[in-house]
């Protein structure tokens, strides 16, 4: 039997084993985004509110909600029957987080350019045209689907365990045939978007990090940078080659096979793509915390001290030195 006629679903093992992987990065994730980038991080160290740390706090508010989305979806799902209300709760909080998610990253890859290109009055004012773009127009499309009964279960995702897009038969609009219906709204709330990243990103990314080497080549030209300059520099030209990396490695699983699934509808229950896509869909906040909170010597340093601080006074109080 190939491939594309494959219909068997996934041994009672593997399956929890794929709801063990999800579970996993669902918590990993609203771990790393709520406490480390957004208590932590931002809310008890004044010194780092920069507005490219809020910026990645606003990435961090909508990995959360994909991942609490996600980890509710999968409870609903192992509900039988799954309980509709739920499901299309889940289904908009999730698309409507996971498409501004990917906007949030496009658009720190923009503020990123700005900025390296010393465009700092444009960069701080393209913040509020962020706002409006992340926020808003992800809960205006979802919103709009939602209308047309667009948002409900749907078997490319049902098998990672939430919602998304209804059953083609149940959407009221547009009047075409229900498998044109189905892909016109999955491009429309969450696709088209997601695909616009996986090109976007890279590329702001690449220009970034060439701006970035000639203007470090003309400061040591110019001999007048200092430890903590390069430090910073070099900081920053480890982060634009990891983020993108770290981001396409994570999310593009989902839409691999989402894309494969149409002509070959096997690849729903090919395992391993479906345990890349319940492992990268929800991982996105705990990628964050690991780039931007442990592998960012600042934050690093002050976790670490924080750590001794608190050792030392557990010693102190026990009669020991630190």
């Amino acid at each position: 039997m190939s491939l594309c006629d494959s219909t068997e679903g996934f041994g009672l093992e593997a399956q929890h084993f794929l709801v063990a992987v999800i579970v996993i990065s669902c918590i990993c994730s609203i771990i790393g985004s709520f406490f480390f980038l957004i208590i932590f991080s931002y809310c008890l160290w004044e010194d780092i509110r920069s507005p490219l740390r809020s910026l990645i706090v606003y990435l961090s508010i909508a990995d959360l909600f994909t991942a609490t989305g996600n980890l509710t979806g999968l409870g609903n799902n192992l509900i039988q029957p799954t309980d509709p209300v739920l499901c299309l709760i889940q289904s908009y909080v999730t698309t409507s987080a996971s498409t501004c998610s990917f906007l949030w990253t496009m658009c720190i890859a923009l503020y990123l350019y700005l900025v390296i290109r010393k465009k700092h009055v444009a960069a701080l004012r393209a913040i509020y045209v962020f706002h409006i773009l992340c926020w808003g127009v992800p809960l205006f499309l979802v919103s709009f689907a939602m209308g047309f009964n667009a948002l409900g279960e749907d078997n490319y995702s049902e098998t990672v365990g939430w919602c998304w897009i209804n059953n083609a038969n149940l959407i009221s609009w547009p009047y075409w045939e229900n498998k044109s219906r189905a892909i016109f709204w999955k491009i429309l709330v969450g696709k088209g978007i997601e695909f616009l990243s996986y090109i976007f990103t890279p590329i702001i990314y690449i220009i970034s990090k060439r701006a970035l080497q000639s203007d470090r080549l003309n400061q040591q030209l110019l001999l007048n940078t200092t430890a903590r300059v390069r430090a910073t520099i070099q900081d920053t030209d480890r982060k634009l080659v990891l983020i993108p990396i770290v981001f396409l490695f994570f999310r593009i699983w989902g839409s691999v096979r989402w894309l494969t699934s149409m002509p070959c509808p096997g690849f729903l229950n090919l395992y391993a793509m479906a345990l890349m896509q319940g492992l990268g869909d929800s991982a996105q906040g705990w990628a964050n915390c690991l780039l931007f909170c442990v592998f960012t010597t600042k934050i690093r340093l002050k976790f670490k001290d924080l750590f001794m601080d608190h050792c030392c006074k557990k010693g102190s109080n026990q009669y020991t030195t630190c």
